[in-house]
């Protein structure tokens, strides 16, 4: 806490001096003025029995149970005549920070302020074209411009994600249950990803193993590829070999049995992503919440109608590695049993 001694804020003409903590913990810092700083997670349950003058909510528009949230903070600030500034970047057309947005434009109980990246003088313009050539279109709109997109059209409502979320570290050398592996082999600027997922006794599958691999070349992929297969020692691990994906199915068939190859049509895609948006849409899905870029993709996923049928596919700028991978290893882990190979665990140290 060295960064609160000796400091002086100017505010509307006058100074305000304070160069001491009385006490403080990981979540608390008290004040000589006997005022107060709690630091809370984000639970509804743990916001409950607090009673406060101001409550910021960072990052407000990315909380899961966030209309809860929403109805334990209204008691906290009851009979206190206390505010809650809620802060965030966009994530959507839903949830309380936009219903809170909504109702700031229309001057209905909360004030509206933004800061667009023009107005911060400290980010220079080379730094911008940087962010523009690393972000999608899709994802500059939202994290930069601030705009609230809407998600008409998306396969996968961002609510039905969240409520998948769980914070946990996935282990894959502890897990005792089937595993299943799915593969999307990048093409030119695509990455690779690797999915991994356990079957659990109930029916559900748990993500337990997600890297991607950028710039790495063919035989660095496969070596990656081996050592995940003798971490996790997959029942299946499911293969994208469309187009440029066939001699590295092939490859990897050739020192991973139980690797199977999946040609993606039009009508596989569709089966795939309709299994996955099923899944999720029914909570039998785990994702771990350090997973950003896997949620990320799921969010802006869309189903698109058109004169020659519908398809599935990312938005223009974004890649769907994430998608097509987590597809492929869900897609393997609840068809029905098949002949063949299967690998079991027997023995474990």
């Amino acid at each position: 806490m060295r960064s609160f001694q000796d400091v002086s804020i100017r505010f509307e003409g006058e100074v305000y001096r304070f160069s001491a903590v009385v006490s403080e913990t990981r979540t608390r810092v008290e004040f000589p003025n006997s005022s107060r700083i709690v630091s809370l997670p984000n639970n509804p349950d743990g916001v409950r029995g607090y009673r406060a003058d101001h409550i910021y909510i960072d990052e407000a528009a990315m909380f899961r149970d966030d209309f809860q949230l929403k109805t334990a903070t209204a008691f906290t600030t009851t009979a206190q005549r206390g505010r809650i500034t809620l802060i965030s970047t966009p994530k959507g057309k839903r949830g309380w920070f936009y219903e809170a947005y909504q109702a700031g434009r229309k001057k209905k109980g909360w004030s509206l302020h933004s800061a667009h990246y023009s107005e911060c003088r400290h980010i220079s313009e080379e730094e911008i074209r940087e962010l523009r050539t690393i972000l999608t279109h899709t994802e500059f709109r939202q994290e930069m411009e601030l705009e609230f997109l809407d998600e008409r059209g998306a396969l996968i409502p961002y609510d039905a994600i969240l409520a998948c979320v769980s914070d946990y570290t996935p282990e894959p050398e502890r897990v005792e249950n089937p595993v299943f592996m799915g593969i999307d082999f990048g093409r030119y600027r695509d990455s690779t990803v690797i999915t991994g997922v356990e079957l659990l006794p109930d029916g559900g599958l748990r993500i337990i193993y997600l890297r991607e691999l950028r710039g790495a070349d063919f035989s660095q992929q496969l070596r990656v590829i081996e050592d995940a297969g003798a971490r996790l020692r997959p029942v299946c691990i499911a293969v994208d070999k469309t187009g440029m994906g066939l001699p590295l199915y092939e490859r990897l068939a050739s020192k991973l049995p139980q690797t199977e190859g999946i040609t993606i049509t039009s009508s596989i895609k569709e089966a795939l992503e309709t299994t996955l948006c099923n899944l999720i849409q029914n909570r039998r899905l785990t994702i771990p919440a350090d997973a950003t870029e896997l949620i990320n993709h799921l969010s802006m996923f869309q189903r698109k109608l058109g004169k020659g049928g519908t398809r599935y596919e990312a938005p223009e700028g974004v890649h769907d590695d994430y998608v097509i991978s987590l597809a492929l290893a869900v897609y393997s882990a609840i068809r029905e049993p098949r002949s063949g190979v299967v690998v079991e665990r027997f023995w474990s140290w």
